[in-house]
């Protein structure tokens, strides 16, 4: 896998993230909460001060996966899964990541 290739994109808060904004290339950086391997890579939520945010990967399952509690920055393609409900739109945006990065392992691991 290359090493990740970041644009001169500044950072964004999560909370802006719109649907709207669906296949526009974004930069975030936050701490990652939780994750989940699938089948072809792994999906993980980082979390900044104003949000959250699923990130997808296709790194594959033998690579490490992103570590929970670490601080990161990723660069993705902003994307929108539309679920609607009778009237109600659950979609949510995702992203799906084009460089990633650890910029600081979690704090128990500091040492």
């Amino acid at each position: 896998r290359m090493p990740a290739i970041f644009s001169n994109r500044s950072v964004e808060p999560i909370e802006t993230l719109m649907a709207e904004r669906a296949a526009d290339t974004v930069v975030v950086t936050g701490v990652v909460t939780q994750r989940a391997a699938l089948l072809e890579g792994w999906l993980y939520q980082v979390q900044d001060s104003t949000g959250s945010l699923w990130i997808l990967t296709d790194r594959d399952q033998s690579s490490v996966g992103p570590t929970v509690g670490a601080q990161v920055k990723v660069e993705g393609v902003l994307r929108y899964e539309p679920i609607v409900v009778g009237e109600i739109d659950a979609g949510d945006v995702y992203l799906e990541e084009i460089a990633y990065e650890e910029t600081a392992k979690r704090q128990d691991e500091a040492e």
